[in-house]
């Protein structure tokens, strides 16, 4: 069995080096892409969702109780209300 050698690697295969050299010509010839633009956030989307889909279930929930009045209805709004504002905004990240 060949015993590693104690040499380190030559210059011209040193991966950092090369980057480095690349980075160098990419600099001198003005094509530095240094940074990605940081994404565009859309402001009140995750809001936006939240109110469209509270409203929208709720509303169903509403039009239940109001058609055959049950109390078990109004259960079932506090318990999805609790739900989804929980998920919208504890469980997601950034959305």
């Amino acid at each position: 069995m060949n015993e590693p050698s104690v040499e380190g690697a030559p210059a011209s295969n040193d991966p950092m080096e090369m980057l480095r050299q690349n980075r160098a010509h990419e600099r001198a010839a003005g094509t530095v892409y240094d940074q990605s633009p940081a994404p565009v956030k859309k402001k009140f989307r995750r809001m936006r969702d939240y109110l469209i889909i509270l409203v929208t279930v709720d509303g169903f929930f509403g039009f239940m109780l109001f058609l055959a009045p049950n109390p078990i209805v109004p259960l079932g709004m506090l318990f999805f209300t609790a739900a989804l504002t929980w998920g919208m905004f504890v469980v997601i990240d950034d959305y």
